[in-house]
């Protein structure tokens, strides 16, 4: 079907294409989806149920009583709520464009590098909203290290993970399954002394590589995961030179226990992204329709208009 500017055509084939791509990208240079991962939701906005700690962490008495029946508790769910929000990103690809490159590279060809580009700045903008809620104190319990972190000469890295551990199991009776960093904060254990000292016989970078040594940091701090956060971002205004920052700052570190996707009550975890299905129920929705340009009568030229929305559901 040819879209038009009353039509938007749904197009599988570039939605194949920027699932493909936000799958690797997740891989490679963002985490948020495996530090917050999706959870599908039925409805756009809604309370759901949470465990309270107290279901998991009170002793009451089980003994069987006399007349043959056990006691019980009282505790109910709690509530919470969410509201997801759409987001989406559209980008033109000139008919002239088409035309100008037909013989060297079809229509496909050309579109193909627009939807990555467009599925890329959908994920840098979801990886963005992640850190900035997960590397936050006030929404989440700080065990504070000293100024300089674990980039500094003297910090204790294992000390501190084990203090953070006995937090979190304290709070909650949960172990911490993962620990989230930045890539310079990865890097920099890599060559503190005391990580040093426990991988003195292994040299896993040179060795191995960075998943190795990523594996090999979790052996140290007894975790299962350990998640790098390498993406970057502009953080100039519009029209001002380039400026880049990293999206996981160098000054926190996260200890906790992630999920590793869906709703399921029985896994109490630090949190989730929300999935309205009603809008996106594949996730990623590609689409493309045409929009002719003031004072362009349509003469079968004219911008083609797509638009890409691989994380339009999102609540932290």
């Amino acid at each position: 079907m040819r879209p038009t500017n009353s039509t938007t055509v749904p197009r599988p084939d570039l939605g194949a294409i920027a699932y493909q791509y936000a799958v690797e990208a997740s891989q490679k240079r963002f985490i948020g989806a495996r530090v917050l991962p999706w959870a599908p939701v039925p409805k756009q906005s809604a309370d759901y149920p949470v465990l309270p700690s107290e279901a998991f962490l009170k002793l009451p008495d089980t003994a069987r009583n006399a007349d043959g029946t056990y006691n019980r508790d009282g505790w109910k769910f709690e509530n919470d709520n969410y509201a997801t929000v759409e987001y989406g990103k559209e980008s033109e690809l000139e008919d002239s464009e088409v035309t100008k490159w037909e013989g060297f590279y079809t229509a496909l060809d050309l579109e193909e590098p627009t939807v990555q580009r467009n599925v890329d700045i959908l994920l840098r903008g979801h990886e963005k909203r992640v850190a900035d809620a997960v590397f936050n104190t006030t929404n989440l319990t700080s065990n504070a290290v000293g100024s300089g972190g674990w980039l500094s000469a003297g910090s204790e890295p294992i000390e501190d993970v084990q203090t953070g551990w006995g937090v979190i199991q304290d709070a909650t009776g949960l172990e911490p399954n993962a620990l989230v960093m930045s890539r310079a904060m990865f890097f920099a254990l890599l060559r503190h002394t005391q990580i040093q000292d426990v991988m003195q016989y292994t040299n896993p970078v040179e060795r191995f590589g960075w998943e190795a040594a990523k594996t090999l940091l979790g052996e140290v701090f007894n975790v299962e995961k350990v998640l790098v956060g390498s993406s970057v971002y502009d953080s100039a205004k519009k029209g001002k030179s380039t400026s880049t920052s990293a999206i996981w700052s160098n000054h926190y570190a996260l200890l906790a226990r992630i999920s590793e996707g869906g709703i399921n009550l029985k896994e109490p975890t630090l949190g989730r992204s929300f999935l309205w299905t009603g809008d996106a129920p594949n996730q990623i929705e590609t689409e493309t329709y045409r929009e002719e340009g003031p004072g362009k009568p349509y003469t079968g030229a004219g911008p083609i208009w797509w638009r890409s929305s691989p994380t339009r559901a999102l609540v932290i």
